[in-house]
């Protein structure tokens, strides 16, 4: 999960940023990093992470701007969105900046 949290980090700031950067994480370390061309859509592309781990769930409040739970156990999924609301709470994000989906499988 840290070296998806760095990832995400480290793609926003090249898609946003118009000066090369340093960065040194514990997974990624870049030193004078660009990317050229930016994206087309602004600010940047949506983040889209999908998951039902308790990490994961820190790490989409953090950086996620869509959220998708493989589904099916709707109370689960009802509590994991509860977590997710907890952890955006905890860092100051409006819960509801974070579009979320469920991946249900239909036979």
């Amino acid at each position: 999960m840290g070296s998806l949290a760095e990832a995400c980090t480290v793609i926003r700031r090249l898609w946003t940023e118009t000066e090369p950067f340093d960065f040194d994480g514990t997974y990624v370390q870049l030193t004078g990093a660009f990317c050229n061309p930016k994206p087309v859509q602004r600010p940047y592309p949506p983040i889209l992470i999908g998951g039902r781990s308790s990490a994961t769930l820190r790490v989409v409040a953090e950086h996620a701007d869509l959220w998708n739970i493989p589904g099916g156990d709707i109370d689960d999924v009802v509590r994991r969105s509860a977590l997710l609301d907890r952890y955006c709470a905890e860092i100051g994000r409006d819960p509801a900046s974070i579009t979320r989906s469920i991946h249900l499988p239909v036979s």
